[in-house]
């Protein structure tokens, strides 16, 4: 391998680990702790919609087990709470960036959108690259996203309760 490559390819890696952290669970708490302050009700869609997507991202990954790209065979996991860790399908990272694009594209113009949703896809990629998921693993995690913010979307469950009250 060149040194050149080798430089490009440590670049990649790196802007790879970057990118995927805007699909992590603390970046997407983050965001969803400050729209709870300054614009409640997309936070709490936020909220709502990653209950339901760890949910049942993480009801698939305890009933049926896929090893990473990266798995090193003969390794056993402990317990169920490793073993779901371990699972590469579906790929939270990216269903939590698909359900925060989904969510918040609609809140903001066409252009931010677009970023948006660009952003989601960088992050999908980057578990790809990082050969921590298959193309299959962050297609099903974007599945899982939007259909648990477009779920959150049309049942309204802040709407309801706080119409309730």
């Amino acid at each position: 391998m060149s040194a050149m490559w080798k430089t490009y390819s440590n670049l990649l890696l790196g802007l790879a680990r970057d990118v995927t952290a805007l699909g992590s669970t603390p970046f997407y708490a983050y965001v969803c702790l400050l729209l709870l302050v300054c614009a409640p009700a997309v936070g709490g869609e936020l909220v709502v919609a990653f209950v339901l997507l760890m949910g049942i991202s993480y009801a698939i990954k305890a009933t049926w087990f896929k090893p990473r790209p990266d798995h090193v065979a003969g390794v056993e996991h402990g317990n169920l709470l490793e073993a779901v860790d371990a699972s590469s399908f579906p790929s939270a990272h990216s269903a939590r960036a698909a359900a925060m694009a989904y969510l918040l594209g609609g809140f903001f113009a066409a252009p931010v959108a677009w970023v948006l949703l660009l952003g989601a896809l960088a992050v999908g990629a980057s578990r790809v690259v990082l050969r921590r998921h298959t193309p299959v693993d962050v297609l099903g995690g974007f599945a899982i996203g939007l259909l648990a913010a477009v779920l959150t979307r049309a049942v309204d469950p802040l709407g309801w309760v706080l119409g309730r009250f």
